[in-house]
C-alpha cells in the first residue's frame, strides 16, 4: 500500500546530543549570526525567510538549526530528541530519568493531549485538562 502524504524524515541527530546542548548551539548561532559570523550569515541563509541579524530572533536561530539537522521545525527536533531520550531511559528501567525527560517534555504525555504532541500514544483518559 502506498501513499501520497509525504514521510517525515528523522533528524540526524547523534545519541549523545542533548536538549541543552542543541539549545546552546542555536543560542551560540543567534550569536555569531548578529556579530557578522561568515559561517552563520551562510546557515541563515538556508532560513526560509530573509531575516536581518539585528532582527534575528532566538526561534530563527532554532529553526535553521532544526533544518540542517533534517527537521523540518524546532519542535519537531526537540520531539525527536525527548522521545528518543525517554526511549532509552525506558529501556535502562531509570524512573527517575523517565520522569525528568517527561516533566522537560511539558509535563506527564497524559496531560492535555501532550503525548500527541511528543508522538506518543497513550491509554486511558485525560481527565482534569
Amino acid at each position: 500500500m502506498s501513499s501520497n502524504t509525504p514521510t517525515p524524515s528523522v533528524p540526524a541527530v547523534a545519541s549523545a546530543v542533548t536538549l541543552d546542548q542543541l539549545k546552546r548551539q542555536a543560542k551560540r548561532l543567534l550569536k555569531s549570526y548578529r556579530d557578522g559570523s561568515t559561517d552563520a550569515r551562510q546557515q541563515f541563509s538556508q532560513h526560509p525567510q530573509q531575516v536581518p541579524a539585528d532582527n534575528a530572533q532566538l526561534t530563527d536561530a532554532q529553526l535553521v538549526l532544526a533544518r540542517s539537522l533534517g527537521a523540518d521545525s524546532w519542535p519537531r527536533l526537540r520531539r525527536h530528541v525527548l522521545g528518543r531520550d525517554l526511549r532509552q531511559r525506558i529501556w535502562n528501567s531509570d524512573a527517575d530519568s523517565v520522569r525528568e525527560t517527561i516533566d522537560e517534555g511539558g509535563g506527564y504525555p497524559e496531560r492535555c493531549g501532550a503525548a500527541s504532541q511528543m508522538g506518543w500514544t497513550t491509554y486511558g483518559t485525560t481527565a482534569g485538562c
